[in-house]
């Protein structure tokens, strides 16, 4: 989960986005206040896929929305740990 440090700065999240049709990782580093969107289109780009026609991503079985943040999927991901 990212937070600000003591300067303001944000601390980047990683994330590995994995294929279960494929095997294939797909490794990103953000901002935690970046919206999934941004990370579900350049998933999208590198595979040459549309994102809203054939994609669908989850965690933990339950679907990430274009509009969930890495923060608020990290924060509901501790929640249902």
């Amino acid at each position: 989960m990212a937070h600000s440090n003591k300067d303001g700065h944000h601390r980047t999240i990683a994330m590995t986005l994995h294929d279960g049709k494929y095997g294939v990782n797909t490794f990103f580093e953000m901002k935690g206040t970046t919206k999934m969107a941004k990370v579900m289109d350049m998933y999208a780009d590198r595979h040459g896929c549309d994102p809203l026609q054939t994609l669908r991503f989850y965690l933990n079985g339950v679907e990430v929305k274009p509009i969930d943040t890495a923060n608020s999927v990290s924060t509901s991901e501790l929640r249902q740990s």
